[in-house]
């Protein structure tokens, strides 16, 4: 499967499981696209989603670490 397209899949996936209210398992879901990094096919759409997450969970030091990670994602090449 081309990179675009599985990040799509899991995208759309851990979409699901948030709605269905299983946000740990959406956040395992995106971690492969977080992993891969700023150069990898859904990393931006993904680092939304775990911020989304975090702030639903009120989770403080994972919304940090997303945010430094969109920082990181803005920053001048």
């Amino acid at each position: 499967m081309e990179p675009v397209a599985h990040a799509g899949v899991l995208l759309e996936l851990a979409g699901a499981l948030e709605a269905r209210g299983e946000p740990d398992e959406a956040g395992r879901t995106l971690a492969p696209l977080r992993e891969a990094g700023p150069r990898g096919a859904g990393y931006a759409q993904a680092l939304d989603a775990l911020e989304r997450l975090a702030r639903k969970r009120g989770d403080l030091l994972a919304l940090a670490d997303v945010q430094l990670a969109r920082v990181d994602l803005a920053a001048p090449a």
